[in-house]
């Protein structure tokens, strides 16, 4: 264990719902060209490039440029076009990086592990559903989940709250009764937010004290060491 108590972590605990890209799997996205290419979409929309950045996660520049495109006539069907736009482009980046992802080592072992103590399964995360879809199939995991949410199946994706929400209502159990993984603050904020435990990890390159401070209760080296954690008492 790295940082955290796992004394009473698993207690009452339902469910497992894990984040995807860095979490389960090494999926490098070129983020950066994604981003560049969000941004000359949304400056053709009329979005100024002042308070577009490409420090900037794409949701929040999406979320950043709404008001300026709802100042416009006919804004509403303008914001469908490029919200589907956007969508559309940033797909072409996920399927680029699906044909060079990889599972972290061990993942299978821990799925296997959980389901064997009766535990519900589930994926909640920022990638497309198509791409998802394919790459769990493709590394023929796709039977251990119950429940896989992705960007496109909520209107609010993560760190809303709403996304998670929609996690634990398809699974029929409370927050309470689940334990989230992620490799980023947001996958903690977002189990805070909604009152679910929380594991971090740190295959991304976030620190412990970054997960900790977004409330994770445990921050393991990767997702390999769960079940050796939390069953080995």
């Amino acid at each position: 264990m790295i940082k955290g108590d796992s004394e009473s972590l698993l207690k009452g605990k339902k469910a497992f719902i894990f984040d995807w890209d860095g979490t389960l799997v090494y999926f490098k996205i070129d983020i950066i060209s994604a981003r560049q290419d969000v941004i000359e979409i949304l400056i053709k929309y009329g979005v100024p490039a002042s308070i577009l950045s490409l420090d900037q996660p794409i949701l929040t520049m999406i979320e950043k440029s709404i008001p300026y495109i709802e100042s416009q006539d006919d804004s509403k069907s303008k914001i469908v076009s490029m919200i589907k736009e956007i969508d559309e482009r940033v797909e072409m980046y996920e399927m680029e990086a699906a044909q060079k992802t990889s599972l972290i080592p061990g993942v299978v072992d821990v799925l296997q592990s959980l389901k064997n103590m009766g535990l519900k399964l589930a994926v909640f995360t920022l990638n497309k559903n198509s791409v998802v879809t394919s790459l769990l199939n493709r590394m023929s995991i796709r039977s251990f989940f119950d429940v896989v949410v992705a960007r496109d199946n909520v209107e609010r994706p993560k760190p809303n709250p709403d996304h998670l929400k929609k996690v634990i209502s398809l699974l029929g159990i409370t927050a309470e009764e689940a334990i989230v993984i992620g490799d980023h603050p947001n996958d903690i904020i977002s189990a805070r937010s909604i009152g679910a435990k929380s594991i971090g990890v740190l295959s991304s390159g976030y620190s412990v004290e970054e997960l900790k401070s977004a409330g994770a209760n445990l921050v393991l080296k990767d997702v390999s060491l769960i079940t050796h954690e939390l069953l080995k008492k």
